[in-house]
């Protein structure tokens, strides 16, 4: 047997790197976190080169007075040390994200024989954090970084190779951190060679490839030098300004033919200004958007090389992207005749869209979807590359879990995946825990005839403030952007939302108290907050809807009251996102700016003061007599107020008070 204690030590032979440091680094704080001190003598591990294995491979050959990892690169010896940590000392891949406690031993001990790494079914296995906007709001142990290496590390120790390290600035500031732990880097489809955006970089000129060609290489040329050495998988293709098509910065391409060949141009500019710095280097090009449309038409002839990434529309489904109220459903999987080129995958279980996705809160999505379009991808030929969307990770610990299973084997039974998961984060509650997991699915709003169609988070802010917006502007027509739901008058959208929001919030709330029976800390931590967040914002929503309904029937004093509860219920939705992040969590969701729930609260107080303007003022005192003083006193207008005057939400809360006596 091989003893594993406090005073074992590492040594390298033959192949050295900073990632390779890092990974020791980690390793010797995994062994402070699972065994305790001790006067035991330590034995040793050894890390050497061997060129025979595989890239990444690595293999362990145990004695009983020494391990030897045995790795053909870097990454061989991050994943050789993440294999000991996790399988001899314990340490979970998601430690960190679930609070995994730690109970010390004196030592661990290692039976003598050999284990090898096993192959991963896709060559790139990665992460794009993007919309990162809670990581980037939050200090955990005060550091700005600290989060973005936690997500890194978590990473790797699922298999992951390969990260788009954060969306614009982001991913400049975490490119060298991500870098530095082994880590190969893409970037975002909008920021093409991770480039500066050119307004950003010439804020004065029309972003204009045509006018400013060699601004453009200029900026490209600068992100290639900076990434010399590195390993990169270059994203190529054009966008414009803010992830939107570039026509819309460049009028003049008004035809799919001009703005299909120009980009084709631009990638083949691209892959040969950085083959001039790398000429090994590696491609892929985004089929998303209005570039899936065009590569579908035929007007894209893409270089051999290049990885083809097809993309899901953001709800876990190989179709095009639903462009609001338009919703082709294209199917998004390689045609036969791309199967002899380099396919991959661009997948999201988080998404922003200002519509119906999901970013606070896991994918609403059923699993088994998830798991049906992935298969289905393997067997359509995609190999090279699987690249999820994870946002802001900690919302979406059970998908990106489950995804990772995917790198391993290609092809996976979601439902053992989800019972892995379950054992291994919830303990002995796993039975009861997975059941819920299963049940979160079906709570979720399904608003249009495909399983994909289901409703995330933002649909419980969005629609509401397209709706209200709609509503203060004294429009009957209806919300445009509600289009993509119901096209019909406003106060027809209304009721349709309203009969959604209705069950929704009696499901949101079965679930959300039989969350609360749990035990066990992280589910509660993940399910609790999750299902109380959608129960209270469905129960926001119930009141505002009832709200503009009592305005249109002449109810006023009513719909002030029900905005008075939309306004507390939507408070509710948000503590109940807040009232868990304990320790190194305090402030996770304080920058909770897409979804936007406490915005949701503020517009609500708004509507209610505009509605007692209009209807009680310009005096604002009929109301106030009339909620809040007793029977005798509103009948005696001698003095029209004998108190400060009270507005909107503050009127609300003393009417309130006053029903709670």
């Amino acid at each position: 047997m091989f003893e594993i204690n406090r005073n074992i030590s590492v040594s390298i032979k033959g192949i050295k790197s900073e990632a390779i440091e890092k990974a020791i680094e980690r390793f010797y704080r995994d062994i402070s976190f699972t065994l305790n001190k001790t006067e035991r003598p330590g034995g040793s591990i050894n890390i050497v080169k061997d060129s025979s294995l595989k890239a990444e491979g690595w293999k362990i050959i145990i004695n009983s007075a020494s391990l030897t990892l045995c790795a053909f690169d870097e990454l061989g010896v991050v994943y050789g040390l993440i294999y000991i940590s996790e399988k001899y000392l314990g340490v979970k891949p998601l430690w960190f994200w679930c609070d995994q406690v730690f109970r010390k031993s004196d030592y661990k001990e290692i039976k003598e024989g050999e284990v090898k790494s096993r192959s991963y079914k896709y060559r790139f296995r990665g992460w794009f954090i993007n919309d990162e906007v809670l990581l980037l709001g939050w200090r955990p142990n005060d550091s700005a970084i600290e989060g973005w290496e936690m997500a890194f590390e978590a990473l790797l120790r699922l298999g992951g190779n390969i990260v788009i390290p954060g969306t614009d600035k982001s991913s400049k500031k975490f490119h060298t951190i991500a870098s530095s732990m082994g880590l190969w880097i893409a970037q975002h489809h909008a920021e093409p060679l991770g480039g500066e955006m050119f307004s950003r970089a010439y804020p004065n000129l029309e972003p204009s490839y045509d006018k400013y060609p060699e601004l453009y290489k200029k900026l490209w040329r600068e992100s290639i030098e900076k990434s010399k050495g590195e390993k990169i998988l270059w994203t190529v293709g054009f966008r414009g300004q803010g992830d939107i098509a570039f026509w819309n910065n460049d009028p003049s391409y008004d035809t799919d033919e001009k703005r299909a060949n120009l980009i084709q141009k631009i990638v083949n500019e691209q892959i040969n200004l950085v083959k001039k710095y790398d000429p090994s280097a590696l491609f892929a090009f985004n089929i998303y958007n209005e570039a899936a449309t065009f590569y579908r038409e035929g007007l894209l002839h893409l270089p051999e090389e290049v990885i083809l990434l097809f993309a899901d529309n953001g709800y876990g489904k190989m179709v095009s992207r639903r462009e609001w109220n338009r919703d082709e459903r294209i199917p998004s999987l390689p045609r036969k005749e791309d199967c002899k080129k380099h396919n991959g995958m661009y997948y999201h279980v988080s998404f922003y869209d200002l519509q119906a996705a999901n970013h606070i809160t896991q994918t609403p999505v059923p699993f088994s979807l998830i798991s049906e379009e992935l298969n289905s991808a393997f067997s359509n030929g995609i190999r090279d590359a699987l690249i999820v969307n994870v946002s802001n990770v900690k919302p979406h610990l059970v998908s990106i879990s489950l995804v990772a299973d995917f790198w391993k084997d290609g092809v996976v039974d979601y439902k053992k995946s989800l019972l892995n998961f379950s054992r291994t984060y919830f303990g002995d509650s796993y039975n009861n825990s997975l059941k819920l997991i299963y049940s979160y699915s079906k709570c979720s709003i399904k608003y249009g005839k495909y399983d994909d169609n289901r409703a995330g988070d933002q649909y419980y802010t969005y629609p509401a403030r397209m709706l209200l917006t709609s509503w203060l502007r004294g429009e009957k027509e209806g919300s445009r952007e509600f289009a993509f739901i119901l096209d019909d008058t406003l106060l027809n959208q209304v009721y349709f939302l309203l009969k959604e929001m209705e069950e929704a919030r009696k499901r949101y709330q079965k679930l959300y108290r039989e969350a609360k029976k749990s035990k066990n800390r992280l589910f509660k931590d993940l399910m609790v907050t999750q299902s109380g967040w959608y129960y209270n914002a469905a129960k926001a929503n119930v009141s505002f809807l009832k709200g503009y309904i009592k305005y249109s029937e002449g109810d006023y004093v009513g719909s002030f009251l029900l905005l008075g509860e939309a306004t507390d219920s939507f408070v509710a939705a948000s503590t109940s996102l807040r009232e868990w992040e304990r320790g190194k969590w305090k402030g996770f969701y304080a920058n909770e700016a897409l979804t936007d729930t406490l915005n949701m609260a503020s517009l609500m107080k708004m509507a209610m003061a505009y509605i007692e303007t209009i209807i009680d003022g310009p005096y604002l005192y009929k109301w106030q007599r009339e909620l809040t003083y007793t029977k005798e006193d509103k009948g005696v207008v001698l003095i029209t107020n004998y108190e400060p005057r009270l507005l909107g939400y503050e009127l609300y809360k003393k009417w309130q008070e006053k029903n709670h006596e």
